[in-house]
């Protein structure tokens, strides 16, 4: 019986050493406005500031989260008045954050394109790499990948992942097979609005060429987006996909995410939750 027993305490701490946990905060659609011109559309853009602030300061208490992920329109023009008061809030968070392009942070009227855009980030962030998609490695079983699905030539809601993007994710996947995958991209794969005309209107043009790419490997794990201002959870294609509320919103959310897993094995659970910023 002691015997028994010991192996059972022995097994039972085993998994709890081995077990592990990966804590992150997704914040999309800050939409940070300019005084001086109405927004893009008309919305109240007017507590995205505050709110902003309001989520860093949540953020930087929990001491549970690890890392912070936009994923895109963090302006609502891409003008460098805008980035510099993005940033201005943003360098205040004590962990490290990252960026994903949306389709409003580059190329909007009479603002910068991507190059600039880029440009301007990589010198304003702590953390971004001058590049549209980038990836990193957050342990030894995890990396997070930047995907851009904008575009640099006219005005468009709707993303398209050209061929240089694609090729770059394809090529990322083949070599980090033995890593779980997670990606952050403003426009989502699996859209959280059902309505025609809006959906139509914010779709990705390519979503059958990206998903060709991304159902070649079995490691994408999870897919997290904004873009359509909406809440959504859904699992598809083998893969978690989340939609974060705007920022800009009143009352904001942010998500917050949970994977528990064992290092070089499985996922045992990813779970989300809505945190209210203010």
């Amino acid at each position: 019986m002691k015997k028994i027993l010991f192996v059972l305490v022995f097994l039972l701490t085993a998994n709890i050493t081995l077990a592990d946990t990966l804590i992150f905060a997704q914040i999309t659609d800050v939409h940070i406005p300019a005084k001086t011109n109405q927004p893009i559309l008309r919305r109240d853009l007017s507590k995205a500031e505050e709110n902003l602030r309001c989520a860093i300061r949540k953020i930087n208490n929990d001491d549970s989260i690890q890392y912070v992920f936009f994923t895109g329109d963090s302006v609502d023009r891409s003008y460098e008045e805008l980035y510099l008061k993005f940033f201005d809030i943003v360098n205040n968070l004590n962990k490290p954050y990252y960026i994903a392009l949306g389709n409003h942070d580059v190329n909007s009227p009479y603002g910068m394109n991507k190059k600039e855009t880029l440009k301007l980030i990589h010198e304003l962030s702590r953390y971004h790499q001058y590049y549209p998609n980038y990836y990193i490695e957050l342990n030894n079983d995890f990396i997070a990948i930047m995907l851009d699905g904008t575009n640099d030539y006219v005005i468009d809601s709707r993303g398209y992942f050209n061929k240089e993007t694609l090729q770059w994710l394809e090529n990322v996947l083949e070599e980090n097979q033995d890593k779980k995958v997670l990606i952050f991209q403003h426009f989502p794969i699996v859209e959280p609005s059902k309505e025609s005309i809006y959906e139509y209107l914010h779709k990705i043009r390519n979503k059958r060429a990206l998903l060709k790419v991304i159902k070649k490997y079995n490691n994408v794990k999870l897919i997290a987006s904004g873009h359509y201002h909406r809440k959504g959870e859904f699992e598809k294609y083998g893969i978690k996909h989340f939609s974060t509320p705007a920022l800009f919103f009143t009352p904001s959310y942010y998500r917050v995410i949970k994977i528990d897993y064992e290092p070089c094995s499985d996922i045992n659970s990813i779970e989300s939750e809505l945190i209210k910023s203010n």
